[in-house]
């Protein structure tokens, strides 16, 4: 996207183009699965789960950002290996939580109703939250490494990454009437990872 804004050939991007052009698809990505998540969860537990489940998925985050502050070696490189691994973590992790979350039992089955219900049902949500946690902290990883690499502009960064959130926000509302929660999540997922190895191709072993 931001080669055709700018008027760029993708083959000849210069590093701060595709670090932009990542940033924009990681806000991008996470806000369209956010509410994608959002959806699914509201449909197999309830509205007010929904919104707790989201705001485990924040943990995510910090879990990332917490990661590269405690090994900055990993990151020396923004477009090294650590944008694969993130994409990847963020699309499997997706799939994974999602496909755990279906088999459990509904709010319904705990005995919701009842204030006893209610506690065992919100309990068992915890983990079930986590697990999308650890999907998002995927895509924290990404944005991290970005945003806090001293050798790129980070304002610049920053105004891409406001504008894909945005746009992902916009953009799921009819990706999800026309494909479905579920599959909306995996777009979600399978656009970054699609643009990380695009745009930053894995050099090493373990990025493959």
């Amino acid at each position: 996207l931001e080669a055709l804004i700018f008027g760029l050939d993708s083959r000849a991007m210069s590093r701060e183009s595709r670090a932009g052009a990542l940033a924009f698809l990681a806000a991008w990505a996470t806000l369209f699965a956010q509410v994608a998540v959002h959806r699914i969860v509201s449909a197999k537990l309830l509205n007010n789960f929904a919104f707790f489940v989201l705001s485990l998925t924040m943990l995510g985050f910090a879990a990332s950002g917490a990661w590269l502050s405690r090994h900055p070696e990993r990151w020396r490189d923004p477009l090294g290996d650590v944008i694969g691994v993130g994409a990847a973590v963020f699309g499997l992790g997706l799939v994974a939580a999602t496909a755990v979350l279906y088999p459990a039992p509904a709010v319904e089955d705990w005995g919701g109703s009842t204030r006893i219900g209610f506690i065992v049902a919100f309990l068992s949500c915890v983990p079930l939250g986590l697990l999308y946690a650890l999907a998002f902290a995927g895509s924290g990883l990404v944005l991290g490494a970005l945003l806090s690499s001293p050798t790129l502009p980070t304002r610049r960064l920053y105004g891409l990454d406001l504008v894909g959130s945005a746009l992902g926000a916009f953009a799921v509302i009819p990706a999800v009437t026309a494909l479905g929660a579920e599959r909306a999540a995996v777009v979600a997922g399978g656009v970054l990872l699609a643009g990380a190895f695009v745009l930053a191709p894995p050099r090493g072993r373990r990025g493959r």
